[in-house]
């Protein structure tokens, strides 16, 4: 089970469905963050970012749901926007604050 030490601390919620988000991180390091699906039923999981640059999103299934990894580029706001079943969960989009150099 992940807590929010493991993950930053912020989470983000949607009847059974959690997300621990990493507040800050630096541009050409990998991030992460997991969305914690156990107890919410069967249903689709959008994740979806927007930033000063465009970041691939792995996904990686794990025991309590999936765990999303990025590497940006650049530094600034990011922005982290998840569905579970086609309805926004509280609290997003959520900004992930990335520090560093410009563009690497």
């Amino acid at each position: 089970m992940y807590t929010t030490q493991d993950y930053g601390i912020t989470y983000i919620s949607h009847r059974h469905t959690i997300a621990w988000v990493y507040v800050l991180c630096c541009s050409g390091q990998p991030c992460r963050f997991v969305v914690v699906t156990t107890g919410a039923g069967c249903g689709t999981l959008a994740v979806m970012m927007e930033g000063p640059a465009k970041v691939a999103v792995v996904c990686s299934e794990v025991d309590d749901g999936y765990e999303f990894s990025y590497t940006p580029t650049a530094p600034g706001d990011y922005f982290i926007n998840i569905k579970y079943c086609n309805v926004t969960i509280a609290g997003c989009p959520h900004k992930a604050v990335v520090s560093g150099d410009s563009k690497l």
